[in-house]
């Protein structure tokens, strides 16, 4: 938070107590700006006799020694907050060399008992050092700030009620320090939720329980502003399932009906929101898939609830469904392609040769460049060369792809042999390739991100590139993002597969023609739509959320199955026979979709498609089909 925000609140806070005038004696106002989680703090803050704060920036900083106060002193926490006001600002009017000033008439106006004065006047000489060094301007501000949540912690000071927005930051998104504490944190409570969804855990999860645990009492009620994947997706399994147990305190929540807000218009969020409510409890009580959804519009951001109001509509639809049930056993056969960036050094296009043309068996290239392309790679000059034609691949990607056909592949330079990487002792028995890949990673070393990786390591990042080859004669692949899925089989096994699509070897054309027809179909989306992430507008990600709808593999002998394939079969004519604008892939795809509903295609996939999932995706509504989309 901000402290910009701490002096709003704090505003906001007076304005809410009304006439000043009319509440004698002091004012306190309740409104901090502290360490909420406690980052491995509580068992170094709080010590038997004493709040202890750290002063040391660095090891090499000169005054080190700690300000201590009498851990009795919280119990009344206004005073406690005025007292260490006043000594900081008495610290402020010490001079180097000169005697510390009285605090005699400080502890008598503060009723600080005689045994808890020695402790005090060590604080007080270690504030007035740090003043000396130029060190003094925060340190007030900061006890106060650090003493209020421990003081919360407490059990006798536990409150009632938690109501809050907690910080929304993604594991990645964290510096490392954090994301070390992060992983401790979360996997003594039962919530890391390992390393295939790590880097999308979210600091909120942690917070909403943290907070829950310090500070709220049993059987006090909490709401909490949240992401909408935590009804949901996967990284927060361990915060639904509602129980928690860190060494120090195990914690259980019973949480009640969620809302989802997502529907609301405009976005209150750039990341949908939801709110989780329950309670403290001696059991927990896992969240629900049910919630309350919000929805319709309301006239602008930051309105009031009689502006709001008539604007929205509460129903009893269900919250987005979880996806930790029963998985298709497709799932651990596809896999995503091949890290292909930056596309500047690897997708290439002809160029003119010159005059003489290129030697035999090479290929004159230079860089295929894009509109997409990011920084700092969209402002480097393109590359050029002649390169071997054996080191030309073509590649399928996103935009490559359609409902049931594949459109003209791209081209990229890839060092492959044919069975392994080219070593970089053996690139100059290919002097086009050689020239070729060692600008390309030229480039690579100077403008990179990281230095972890080299640019053989980038392509082949976590083996998507090497788990390819040798392709096998039959594969499937869809797309890992768009309004609808898009699927199609590849028998060239010369292709390579880029990230944004995910891939599958199969047993021949029949399997491949199952799975597309069941890919490609409306009402699979739509049912794979429950399971997915939203943006800010609608669901955009498939990924590997496809395979929580728990289809079976394809048997030769299953007559559905084969009519499916069958089906599959009719698709691939009619998506060939389509004449595509010189447009977006998107258009292309939309036109493709109308030509498969005019033919009466699209509405028998559906009609399969739904025999075949009947009891394994059920759903309280079955999904309304719309018009085709892109």
């Amino acid at each position: 938070m901000h402290p910009v925000a701490v002096a709003f609140a704090r505003v906001t806070y007076l304005l809410a107590m009304g006439n000043l005038a009319e509440r004698p004696g002091q004012l306190t106002i309740p409104v901090y700006l502290g360490d909420s989680v406690q980052w491995n703090q509580e068992e170094n803050l709080l010590t038997a006799d004493a709040l202890s704060i750290d002063t040391s920036s660095s090891p090499a900083t000169l005054f080190a020694e700690p300000l201590r106060f009498p851990r009795g002193l919280l119990d009344d926490p206004s005073n406690f907050d005025r007292l260490v006001t006043e000594m900081a600002d008495r610290a402020t009017t010490s001079k180097t060399g000169s005697k510390l000033p009285s605090l005699v008439a400080t502890f008598k106006r503060y009723h600080v008992a005689e045994d808890d004065q020695p402790m005090l006047l060590e604080t007080f000489r270690t504030m007035c050092a740090l003043h000396a060094t130029g060190r003094d301007h925060i340190w007030g501000y900061f006890t106060r700030n650090l003493a209020r949540p421990v003081w919360h912690a407490r059990p006798e000071n536990r409150v009632d009620a938690l109501i809050g927005n907690p910080p929304w930051l993604s594991y990645r998104f964290m510096p490392p320090e954090m994301q070390v504490s992060f992983r401790k944190m979360t996997t003594e409570r039962a919530m890391w939720a390992g390393a295939a969804v790590a880097t999308n855990q979210d600091l909120s999860a942690l917070f909403a329980v943290r907070a829950t645990e310090l500070y709220l009492r049993a059987g006090g009620r909490f709401g909490f502003v949240m992401p909408l994947a935590t009804l949901s997706r996967k990284q927060f399994a361990g915060f639904r399932d509602g129980e928690f147990r860190p060494p120090a305190e195990h914690t259980y929540l019973a949480f009640a009906e969620p809302w989802d807000l997502h529907a609301i218009k405009p976005s209150i969020f750039p990341v949908p929101p939801c709110v989780v409510f329950g309670t403290r409890a001696s059991s927990p009580l896992p969240l629900s898939g049910q919630g309350r959804q919000w929805s319709g519009r309301v006239p602008q951001h930051n309105a009031s609830w009689a502006e709001a109001a008539p604007g929205l509509t509460i129903g009893d639809d269900p919250a987005a469904a979880t996806a930790t049930g029963e998985r298709s056993p497709y799932a651990d056969d596809f896999g995503q392609g091949a890290t292909v960036v930056p596309r500047l050094l690897f997708l290439v296009e002809d160029a003119p040769a010159g005059p003489l043309g290129a030697p035999p068996a090479r290929r004159t290239l230079r860089s295929r460049r894009s509109a997409n392309e990011k920084p700092p790679w969209k402002t480097l000059a393109a590359q050029t060369g002649t390169v071997e034609d054996r080191f030309v691949f073509p590649l399928h990607m996103g935009e490559t792809i359609a409902p049931f056909r594949l459109q003209d592949p791209l081209e990229a330079v890839f060092p492959w042999s044919g069975t392994e990487f080219i070593a970089r002792d053996r690139l100059d028995e290919f002097p086009g390739l050689a020239k070729w890949w060692r600008a390309a990673e030229s480039v690579w070393m100077e403008h990179r991100s990281s230095e972890r990786l080299s640019l053989v390591e980038q392509l082949d990042y976590r083996r998507k590139f090497t788990a390819q080859m040798p392709a096998p004669a039959h594969r499937v692949v869809y797309a890992a993002s768009g309004m609808y899925l898009a699927a199609t089989r590849i028998d060239d096994p010369r292709v390579v597969i880029e990230k944004s699509l995910y891939w599958a070897e199969v047993s021949g054309a029949d399997e491949g023609r199952y799975l597309t027809a069941i890919l490609n179909s409306d009402s699979f989306t739509l049912f794979v739509r429950r399971f997915q992430a939203r943006g800010e507008h609608n669901p955009r990600h498939f990924d590997k959320y496809v395979f929580d709808i728990p289809f079976p593999r394809f048997a030769p002998d299953d007559e559905l199955h084969r009519q499916l394939a069958a089906a599959a079969e009719h698709a691939e004519v009619v998506s060939a026979g389509v004449e595509l604008p010189a447009s977006s892939f998107q258009a292309q795809r939309r036109k493709i979709r109308e030509a498969l509903l005019a033919e009466g295609v699209a509405t028998t996939l559906d009609e399969l498609v739904a025999l075949l999932l009947e009891g394994v995706a059920a759903t309280d509504d079955p999904p309304t089909v719309p018009s085709p989309a892109a």
